[in-house]
């Protein structure tokens, strides 16, 4: 039996903070995702920060993935003060779960329309990022090519850091869960 350890919070942990977020930026919003985990994994810490969305809709799930990098960058702000704690040796995965479309036509459909957008080569975050998402279910990113941070001037460090993106949607339109193992 492998023995693990692992530590959850809800989104109280980082609820509420304009005292960093909204009152000393004007981009920086006030928001948080639903839940934030910390686990070990091949002897690296993995911080997870997960948002849940009721079904697969484009502008929410691409606002869950800026609640996950607004409470990853609260976080980093909170964890930053602590003694010898460095997110670069932290792995960093941004979960959204949803339920599925609602049929394969629906989503034969709504890949297409992204297959689309590639081929004509539109440079958006939803047609790079949801793509492969839907495809793979993950993808690997810079928080510099979130649109929220691209042209900020913060911290190289910051910008670099690569996140893994997952898309976790259920099996069936009917089930109101997803599974997700580390």
């Amino acid at each position: 039996m492998n023995k693990a350890e692992y530590v959850a919070f809800d989104e109280m942990l980082c609820r509420s903070m304009p005292n960093i977020t909204t009152q000393r930026s004007s981009i920086i919003e006030d928001s948080e995702c639903d839940g934030i985990a910390m686990a070990e994994k091949d002897g690296r810490l993995l911080f997870i920060f997960c948002d849940l969305k009721p079904t697969f809709d484009t502008c929410k799930i691409i606002k869950a993935f800026k609640q996950d990098l607004l409470s990853f960058l609260k976080i980093k702000m909170l964890l930053s003060i602590c003694n010898g704690f460095n997110f670069d040796d932290c792995d960093i995965d941004f979960i959204v779960a949803c339920k599925c479309f609602a049929t394969d036509e629906k989503r034969t459909e709504f890949i297409s329309r992204l297959q689309m957008k590639q081929i004509a080569k539109v440079d958006a975050f939803t047609s790079r990022i949801l793509y492969p998402l839907l495809e793979y279910g993950e993808k690997c990113v810079k928080l510099g090519d979130f649109p929220q941070i691209a042209g900020l001037d913060i911290n190289p460090c910051i910008k670099n850091k690569k996140v893994k993106l997952r898309l976790l949607m259920s099996s069936n339109y009917a089930d109101d869960y997803v599974n997700y193992s580390i």
